[in-house]
Parts: C-alpha cells; structure tokens; sequence
C-alpha cells in the first residue's frame, strides 16, 4: 500500500472503546415492525443530574429554537424501547458490521443519548440538556459492538454517516489509545467543514 500512489498514508487502525455494559439479562429491542408495539421501560421518578445543573442547560428549555437541531449520537446504537427516550424525530444509519443502529444490546450509546435529550418533565428517568424535544433531532450511526468495542476506522466511518445524514452536532462519547494520523486528518478537516464533534474527555482523569 505504501507503494501506491493513489494512497495518501497508512497507518494502524486504533481500537476505540467505552465502558463495560450494565445490561445484562435486560430486555433488548432487536426488530421493529411497528413503534407503537415497542416495549416502554418503566423507570418511576425523574431527576436532574448534577452535569445538567452544573452547566445550567435548564436556563435554555423553554427558548424555542428558530429550526430543529440535528444531533447525531455515534456509538453503540439507540435503545427506541426506552421509556424516556424519544421515539419521534429519531432516525438512524445501520451498519453492515455491528448491526441495526436501534438495537442497543450495550447501553453506552442509550446512555448518551439520554444525557443529551431524554424527555424532560415527564416524570421518569432524568432531565436531559436539550430538555424541549421539539427543538432538535436525533440521528444515530452505530459504530461499535455489544461490548463496547470499535475502531478509529468505524468511528470515522460513522461520522461520515452523519455528515451524510445533514448533522453537524456529533457526539463521540468513548476511549482508546493514542490517535494515529489519518485521524487527526480527518477531524481537522470536518472541524473545517463546520462539524462540530463533541468527544469524552476520559474517565480515568
């Protein structure tokens, strides 16, 4: 490869991660017909997390928003069965390699995805950043497998199923290694392209 001179560079493919799952003998959505069949999960009580209060995301619930904002969750897919999930104004990116992108068999990504927009005021679950629902959308790209686990090449491809999908909001919640070239080519370049990808800072520090 490093011969041809239709290629730009080659490099490894880093492992990208996120936490172990806490989904064990729960009930996963694996197929869906029709929405209004999904099972509602059932999680009594809401409450706000000390992130959402800290940077003050309830101060901005009840302006409306001028159009609806795309955000695209990339991770280990959407669980459309959750009861403080939307179910509306949700769509999504399927992957020939970990499957379809409503299928959370992980949690990680559900879990992301709450953080972000969980119905607020509704009694269940938590409050969310976004908290009004009508004010933006979800997309989702799954990009890593039932234990949590992806590569710099699936993430990157993910996003690239973002773009595709008219999202410019991205959020990249996971870990791994040191990043190899190519990818702090690409992001460089999205950055420029005026995508802005909000990734974890880490857990352990």
């Amino acid at each position: 490869l490093t011969q041809n001179e239709n290629i730009a560079a080659v490099s490894r493919d880093p492992k990208r991660t996120v936490p172990p799952s806490d989904v064990d003998g729960k009930e996963v959505v694996t197929e869906i017909t029709n929405l209004t069949d999904l099972p509602r999960k059932r999680n009594l009580g809401e409450n706000t997390p000390l992130g959402i209060e800290t940077v003050q995301a309830s101060a901005l619930w009840d302006i409306p928003s001028k159009e609806q904002i795309g955000i695209c969750v990339v991770d280990t897919g959407y669980d459309l069965g959750h009861i403080d999930l939307p179910i509306d104004n949700v769509s999504g990116t399927n992957s020939t390699q970990f499957g379809p992108w409503f299928v959370d068999e992980h949690s990680h990504g559900t879990h992301c995805a709450g953080v972000i927009g969980a119905i607020t005021n509704n009694g269940l679950g938590i409050s969310s950043c976004m908290g009004n629902n009508n004010n933006f959308y979800f997309h989702v790209v799954k990009a890593m497998d039932s234990e949590g686990n992806g590569s710099g090449a699936s993430i990157m491809a993910a996003i690239r199923g973002c773009a595709k999908a008219g999202t410019k909001i991205i959020s990249v919640s996971l870990g791994g290694g040191s990043s190899v070239p190519a990818e702090a080519d690409f992001y460089r370049r999205k950055f420029e392209e005026g995508f802005l990808i909000i990734a974890a800072a880490g857990n352990d520090g």
